[in-house]
């Protein structure tokens, strides 16, 4: 996590840089944490799972109230999701690290109501995280939001974007019982 950070990272403060760091190192040990419990842990412990999880949700949400901060306090007027800044770079990291959650309870090898659950929550929380990024960076393809406007063989980097970000919902995962019958 903190090498993507410093990929990612482009103009923003040391101060701003250093509790990005500590904050993403601390999300990347809770949702590590919690990947390995929801994978190998049965239906009865899965709370303990569900716990980190929780508690990976709460640093994030804190982290993204200090992106507001920081943008309020500082005297910018760029946008907050903007390419390579505090959002956008903790936004991508978070979405990794909830994709590895799906991936690992989804990969249960004994699933419950429960598990499902998480695991679908977690999949949608992926695909709108990410999508958010996608939309922040490069604006919306319609409206040109962005200042910046890129391009990918002509077309606006948001639609090959977000093609490239749907197939995570495939992940989600139903009931396998057919109700209906």
């Amino acid at each position: 996590s903190w090498f993507l950070v410093f990929q990612l990272i482009e103009n923003i403060g040391m101060i701003q840089r250093f509790v990005l760091v500590i904050s993403v190192m601390i999300m990347s040990v809770l949702y590590t944490m919690a990947a390995i419990l929801g994978y190998s842990r049965n239906e009865k412990d899965f709370s303990e799972a569900i716990q980190m999880s929780k508690y990976g949700m709460v640093v994030s949400l804190v982290s993204i109230l200090n992106a507001g901060l920081f943008h309020i306090s500082s005297e910018t007027t760029t946008s907050l999701l903007v390419l390579g800044g505090y959002l956008s770079t903790f936004l991508s990291i978070w979405g990794l690290h909830s994709l590895l959650l799906t991936v690992a309870i989804r990969s249960r090898e004994r699933k419950s109501l429960n598990t499902r659950a998480t695991a679908n929550f977690y999949c949608l929380l992926t695909w709108l995280v990410w999508t958010s990024a996608i939309f922040g960076g490069f604006g919306l393809a319609s409206i040109d939001v962005s200042s910046s406007f890129r391009y990918i063989l002509g077309i606006p980097a948001s639609i090959p974007c977000t093609l490239m970000v749907a197939p995570i919902l495939l992940l989600l995962e139903g009931d396998p019982k057919n109700r209906y019958t």
